[in-house]
């Protein structure tokens, strides 16, 4: 799938938009389940869908795809607000592989879905400080991350460290401790994670956090994309249903102007993204630069496309039964993660001079 036509990513968006639309994997799912996902349905999408190692090489057990593939999978998940651990488990992965040393059952077990990951990037650098709050020292690690994604179901952990390198350990492992956190988002579980002298081994290799801040910002991203692009959806639906003063809606010309705003926004966020993807794939010297543009757009579009059709849904969509609530929680949490978008407007005028 390396070099995937049109036709090959449509075949793909629709065969995870089929399941995902069939089996759920939302908020439902996150709120009747202790583990925050179901189960059975990750089984599918890691391995009979082959998801969580679509972008990793065949070798390691994965389709050998790259991240063209993955926006166009995560995608769809933010359309569905799938709840799994498909996130962390792609960019631990990643990370794995792109170390100088491979561990190759640990690859191999997490491109199968046997074993998940979680990472704990630094946000992006903001005039020469990274405030890294885990520090690197004979061989073990001490500090504590905070809201790391799926960290309280993850097997290993992929981390960054105050020396710049990256650092792989077992979450069960002595000196750490995970602990689960309160979330506005149900469909995405958060937990702090303490390090008391916790032995690690680093994952030196091609990109190291650099990548793995950029991987985890475009994914994001595109994650972003989609659950707007259904939230927009969901809107133009109603708009053209409900009806005041005897017209639709949508016939009104401030909701269309509203709309066709968030669909320019849409459209621009989708290739901000995309180009971040695309430039994982490439080793693109301006990778910081796009996936930070991503980010930061995305964020932003995200959370005023989701208050958009709050907003045309009117008091329908303040309800608990509606699923609106679900999109803005999860829009808002989003924007936080990997770093907000001042932090990505501020390292991107870093990296510019400006």
């Amino acid at each position: 799938m390396a070099d995937s036509t049109d036709d090959d990513l449509k075949t793909l968006r629709e065969s995870v938009r089929a399941v995902l639309t069939e089996r759920g994997g939302g908020p439902a799912d996150a709120e009747d389940r202790p583990e925050g996902f179901d189960p059975g349905l990750w089984t599918l999408l890691s391995g009979g869908l082959g998801l969580a190692g679509l972008g990793a090489p065949e070798r390691f057990g994965g389709s050998g795809a790259g991240f063209r593939e993955l926006a166009v999978v995560f995608e769809e998940c933010g359309r569905a607000l799938y709840a799994g651990p498909l996130l962390q488990t792609v960019l631990a992965l990643d990370a794995v592989t792109h170390a100088e040393t491979v561990d190759e059952k640990l690859a191999g077990d997490l491109a199968s879905g046997a074993r998940l990951g979680a990472v704990a990037p630094g946000l992006p650098p903001v005039r020469g400080r990274a405030d890294l709050g885990v520090r690197w020292s004979d061989g073990a690690l001490t500090g504590e991350v905070r809201h790391v994604v799926g960290a309280a179901g993850a097997d290993v952990l992929v981390v960054e460290a105050d020396s710049g390198e990256l650092y792989f350990l077992e979450t069960g492992a002595a000196g750490v401790t995970v602990v689960p956190g309160p979330v506005l988002d149900p469909t995405r579980r958060l937990a702090d994670v303490s390090f008391d002298g916790a032995e690690a081994l680093p994952l030196t290799g091609t990109g190291g956090a650099r990548r793995l801040r950029c991987a985890a910002a475009a994914l994001l991203a595109c994650e972003q994309v989609g659950a707007a692009e259904a939230a927009l959806e969901a809107a133009v639906a109603y708009a053209k249903v409900r009806t005041q003063f005897g017209r639709p809606i949508g016939s009104f010309q401030s909701v269309k102007h509203q709309l066709a705003e968030v669909l320019l926004d849409v459209e621009s966020g989708r290739a901000a993204a995309r180009g971040a993807a695309e430039a994982l794939d490439e080793d693109d010297p301006e990778l910081e630069i796009l996936a930070s543009i991503a980010k930061g757009w995305c964020s932003r579009m995200c959370t005023e496309a989701v208050e958009c059709s709050l907003q045309v849904h009117g008091g329908i969509g303040f309800t608990w039964e509606h699923p609106t609530h679900y999109y803005l929680k999860r829009a808002k949490t989003s924007e936080l993660l990997f770093g907000d978008c001042g932090r990505h407007r501020t390292h991107l005028a870093d990296l510019l001079g400006l």
